[in-house]
């Protein structure tokens, strides 16, 4: 199993252009007008007046958040809000979503949610002047090569060519320069394309994960009676909650729990991917770490128990 947490906070280039318009200083703003400001949207709650100089981050009783940005959304660490290609800088959907950003020695990547027909990983240490190395994913090769893709079917349900949303990972080789991602077009969605979630960073082996998941939900939802008995309910989020046991080296059993404890608190990706004949350990997930409990043992093996809940 291997967490890892999300490095990227902003790209050095990208075709991603916004849905609203910058917020500016000394500008009047009515009722319900939307702005960018920072990595948000926000619609004005009030008359803002021309003589404004707070921005609307800083002035939350006077601007209602929206949502993550366009460009942002697909960074949160969130599958229910994303990124796609309906405003890129050439105003031609057929471009896809293009991103570039500084590669820390990163070892891992994932999206999530995405729909497209394919996505190229590309890697250079000179600035794209030249490209080192190429990794290219199509939908086409995934359906064939299932056991080298591993597809978490039990998971999140089989899929079909184009547009599908789908989530898979792929381990990097550690180097330095920059990565370019460019997400193609989706043919079965007239040239529509999004990504839910890119995480990239430097993974945390978490032992090999065994077989048998429990899979289960915390429902979010209000339920209530009124006084003639007839229930209500106020429909919420609904949270997987993953719990497994993972086995480890006992010389392993004090690092991983450092390294776990660091963790804590953090939206993190969680990827269990132990075997191409098993389908019972495969998860990919974005969540936190709600419980991890590890039992020392004098033995050659020891074991965690983790619980996970989906962040939303």
């Amino acid at each position: 199993m291997l967490l890892s947490k999300q490095a990227i906070t902003d790209y050095t280039s990208t075709n991603i252009l916004e849905s609203y318009p910058d917020w500016v200083t000394l500008t009047q703003y009515t009722i319900g007008e939307i702005v960018r400001d920072g990595n948000f949207y926000w619609k004005a709650a009030v008359t803002i007046l021309d003589t404004n100089t707070i921005r609307p981050n800083e002035a939350q009783t006077k601007w209602a958040k929206v949502r993550p940005s366009n460009r942002y959304a697909m960074l949160d660490t969130s599958s229910t809000t994303y990124t796609d290609n309906q405003n890129n800088t050439s105003g031609n959907p057929a471009e896809g979503i293009v991103v570039e950003f500084v590669n820390e020695r990163y070892d891992i990547i994932a999206f999530g949610a995405v729909i497209s027909d394919q996505i190229k990983i590309e890697f250079s240490a000179d600035d794209f002047v030249t490209i080192d190395d190429t990794v290219t994913i199509d939908n086409v090769s995934w359906v064939t090569e299932e056991s080298e893709a591993n597809w978490y079917d039990y998971y999140y349900g089989p899929f079909a060519v184009g547009g599908e949303m789908y989530s898979f990972f792929t381990t990097l080789i550690p180097r330095a320069g920059k990565i370019r991602i460019t997400i193609a077009p989706s043919g079965a969605d007239a040239g529509y394309c999004q990504c839910g979630y890119m995480i990239c960073g430097n993974s945390i082996f978490a032992g090999s994960t065994l077989s048998g998941v429990d899979i289960s939900t915390k429902d979010w939802s209000v339920r209530e009676y009124d006084d003639f008995g007839t229930l209500h309910t106020v429909k919420r989020n609904i949270q997987q909650i993953i719990s497994l046991v993972s086995a480890h080296d006992r010389n392993y059993t004090m690092p991983l729990y450092k390294k776990v404890k660091l963790l804590r608190n953090e939206h993190i990706l969680i990827v269990g991917d132990e075997s191409d004949d098993s389908q019972f350990e495969n998860i990919i997930m974005l969540g936190t770490i709600e419980d991890h409990t590890t039992k020392a043992e004098n033995s050659p093996k020891n074991f965690s128990n983790f619980k996970f809940v989906e962040s939303i």
